[in-house]
């Protein structure tokens, strides 16, 4: 949770509108983001579909919320521990992965690959 509030700070001190995506089950943690990024807790899935098209880039673990975030034509970074990125990554996804715990990937890392799909220009 801290690393993700530090990724939530760092974005935002680069000019960047940050959101954090939750399920409403997860809206107490998730009120830690307060103050750091713009919280949508409990969206039916066409609009947080089309709140994920409109984003320039997103950032997350490997989850549904990742892949219909890839189908929705948003440039994904994708966060991957023991599973295999090679069968579960979203097609065209840039995944990054340090063995089989999510904890060695780096905020600097998460934070530099967002900034970088953010800032390239469609293909």
């Amino acid at each position: 949770m801290e690393r993700w509030l530090e990724v939530c700070r760092r974005l935002r001190d680069a000019g960047r509108e940050v959101f954090v995506v939750c399920v409403e089950v997860e809206e107490g943690i998730a009120r830690r983001f307060e103050g750091e990024a713009t919280l949508k807790a409990g969206l039916p899935l066409v609009d947080l579909a089309l709140l994920l098209a409109g984003c320039e880039a997103y950032a997350g673990h490997d989850t549904g919320v990742t892949h219909l975030a890839a189908a929705a034509g948003c440039r994904v970074t994708a966060l991957f521990g023991p599973s295999d990125p090679a069968i579960w990554a979203p097609p065209g996804a840039r995944v990054l992965r340090r063995g089989d715990d999510v904890a060695g990937i780096s905020v600097a890392e998460v934070c530099e690959a967002i900034l970088r799909e953010s800032s390239t220009p469609d293909s």
